[in-house]
């Protein structure tokens, strides 16, 4: 009968993820979930080869759901290493909490999961629809965080959008990394180091002295850095400077899954 009733909320969930028509009072009571609030959405999982206890995972994704203001949750585990999750409030969208290991948070941090436990967070959404819409965010952002290179264990869509939407075909981002970054797309730590620094020198509008604050160097060290940039770029900075930064945000986010070249051209 458990098993049963397991598989009519995992129907039900899927119904509404697709956009089928459900009734609500009965998608409601079965659920035990009221979809006419503010929900914010989830996805925790763990790496197949250092997984995590299946119970880890659920107390990830409800401590996250908690620590947003969510009054109520919906937790649904889809295997042993994955759970979806949702949590609502009636009156403000719940806010994300980034764990202590993402800093900055937007309010006070949260502990970090459990070791081997990864959670990517949506963005607040109301009704049935914020309820679909959260949960694709947040699996975007997890489709991003199990590619990422980063050593960190959240993955907020709201922080992550413009990486996923560039990500979303994979072999052409690659192609599009190297054809902007030309030899700086290079897998070497010199390379690493020169990647970041141009990429730290672009946030923060091409002011060497923010940027050597920022990274702990010298202000000569950062313009030598920068300069290195464009000769292994080929071209100056000014040429496709938007297509320059976002291929150095993905380089940095996806590491060598992005900078080396595609294993299926061999």
């Amino acid at each position: 009968m458990a098993d049963e009733f397991r598989a009519l909320r995992a129907e039900i969930v899927e119904d509404l993820l697709r956009g089928t028509a459900v009734p609500m009072d009965r998608a409601n009571r079965i659920l035990g979930y009221d979809l006419s609030r503010w929900h914010l959405a989830v996805v925790v999982w763990t790496a197949a080869t250092n997984p995590a206890e299946p119970i880890s995972l659920r107390t990830a994704a409800t401590q996250t759901l908690s620590a947003a203001g969510c009054t109520s949750t919906l937790v649904l585990p889809v295997g042993a290493q994955r759970v979806w999750a949702w949590g609502s409030r009636t009156s403000t969208p719940p806010e994300p909490v980034a764990p202590s290991a993402v800093p900055p948070a937007p309010v006070a941090p949260q502990a970090p999961p459990a070791p081997g436990v990864r959670i990517a967070v949506g963005m607040a959404g109301s009704g049935v629809e914020g309820f679909r819409r959260s949960h694709r965010q947040a699996a975007e952002a997890a489709r991003v965080g199990v590619l990422s290179t980063r050593e960190t264990s959240a993955f907020c869509y709201q922080d992550l959008d413009i990486v996923a939407m560039l990500s979303s075909d994979l072999p052409a981002a690659r192609e599009f990394v190297g054809r902007e970054l030309g030899d700086l797309a290079g897998c070497t730590e010199a390379a690493t180091a020169v990647r970041h620094t141009l990429k730290r020198y672009l946030d923060f509008d091409r002011s060497l002295a923010r940027t050597a604050a920022d990274l702990h160097v010298a202000r000569n060290t950062v313009a030598y850095r920068v300069q290195r940039a464009e000769q292994l770029r080929g071209r100056p900075l000014t040429v496709r400077r938007l297509h320059l930064h976002a291929a150095l945000v993905l380089a940095e986010e996806f590491g060598d899954v992005i900078l080396r070249p595609d294993p299926s051209l061999d």
